[in-house]
């Protein structure tokens, strides 16, 4: 079977879990809107670190940091 959209497994704490890029997401289901406008449409209710984890926001600490 084809894959629609790529799962990985990422460790959040202790724990392993499927996870999946809001980019790929947004990607795939072709939106035409801009992605921050549409992610922040989609995460509204939920809470981060509970219910998703920013990765984006981590990169750019780390690569900031390095330079």
């Amino acid at each position: 079977m084809t894959e629609l959209i790529s799962f990985s497994s990422q460790v959040f704490g202790n724990e392993s879990m499927n996870a999946v890029s809001a980019r790929d997401v947004w990607m795939f289901v072709e939106s035409e809107r801009d992605f921050s406008h549409w992610i922040k449409d989609r995460l509204d209710g939920f809470e981060e670190s509970v219910d998703f984890t920013p990765f984006g926001k981590n990169v750019e600490k780390e690569l900031s940091s390095s330079y």
